[in-house]
């Protein structure tokens, strides 16, 4: 379903119906929490989602990773 890149949706009810199916955020919870990962305490929390914020050069080193 994702391709990699960023893309261009022709319409905005194109770009609404590709949001619609997007399968993470159909989550049951009411709020969603953001904290710094290192601040999140496994024992009582499953993370079900990690964001990296990065800049161009970090994410061109992250991508090497893999």
């Amino acid at each position: 379903m994702f391709l990699e890149g960023e893309r261009f949706k022709l319409s905005p009810e194109i770009a609404q119906e590709f949001y619609d199916h997007i399968p993470f955020k159909n989550h049951s919870d009411q709020y969603a929490v953001f904290m710094p990962l290192e601040k999140v305490n496994l024992e009582t929390y499953t993370p079900d989602l990690v964001i990296f914020l990065i800049n161009m050069d970090q994410l061109g080193g992250f991508v090497q990773l893999f």
